[in-house]
């Protein structure tokens, strides 16, 4: 994955790279307000955010950690650390699967989990 933190503003923040749902370059935004994992003392050490994806509406969870500016200021700086999912789940390609499961998951890049009807 090819995932970058593109921003952070106010109220959350914006990673850019490859979908994980559809493959193609997108955009992805907070859509609510992040949760701040703080250190005992106050200070923030995480900071994840449901995002979506422009290029499908699907939804990711990013996550950055914070570090030091590098500067010796005592300034900390949003760094990209993780999201999730970070891809299509490979076991459903493998031969490994019997093929009766296989037919069944949805593949769709839109879509996730176990087709019905």
């Amino acid at each position: 994955m090819d995932i970058v933190l593109a921003s952070v503003y106010e109220m959350g923040f914006c990673l850019r790279g490859t979908g994980p749902d559809c493959d193609s370059k997108a955009a992805f935004v907070s859509v609510r307000k992040p949760y701040f994992d703080e250190y005992q003392g106050g200070m923030i050490r995480r900071i994840a955010a449901a995002l979506r994806c422009d290029g499908c509406n699907e939804y990711i969870l990013g996550i950055l950690k914070m570090e030091p500016d590098g500067l010796g200021s005592g300034r900390y700086i949003s760094v990209y650390e993780a999201n999730y999912p970070v891809g299509k789940p490979p076991q459903f390609a493998s031969e490994a699967v019997p093929e009766h499961i296989r037919e069944g998951y949805i593949a769709s890049p839109t879509k996730r989990g176990w087709a019905t009807g």
